[in-house]
């Protein structure tokens, strides 16, 4: 029997309002796993921002609870958290300079001071859908 994929986050009955005290969100249950993806999808102004804003710790949430590995998200697990998950807008930040320097800018953080830019690795996924840095 092969072994269940480990859960990395979930949201336990996780809920946001939003202007005039309005519920955006609620009763949101959720697990991820390893190798799990999905899709957000619902009209406009449904709450799916709100949603993966609330998962990636940016806002917080007015009930429930995000989990991290199976324990709750605490204040000071908050940097390493941001460290192994991504969160990317549809409409991306973008700073001045080269590709190159937007991919460096993370490095420059105190949470990956111990990781290394690999500008060798970089060139090549950015030549498997011909860019360059």
């Amino acid at each position: 029997m092969s072994e269940r994929p480990r859960e990395l986050i979930s949201a336990q009955n996780a809920g946001r309002r939003g202007d005039h005290d309005r519920w955006i969100a609620r009763g949101i249950n959720l697990t991820l796993r390893e190798a799990d993806r999905i899709a957000v999808v619902g009209p406009t102004g449904s709450g799916k921002t709100v949603l993966l804003r609330a998962l990636a710790t940016l806002d917080s949430l007015d009930e429930g609870e995000i989990l991290w590995q199976e324990r709750p998200v605490a204040n000071a697990d908050v940097p390493q958290f941001r460290a192994a998950a991504v969160y990317l807008r549809q409409r991306p930040a973008v700073f001045d300079g080269t590709v190159e320097d937007n991919l460096r800018r993370p490095f420059r953080l105190r949470i990956h001071r111990d990781k290394r830019f690999d500008r060798d690795q970089v060139v090549a996924q950015l030549a498997t859908v011909s860019r360059s840095a």
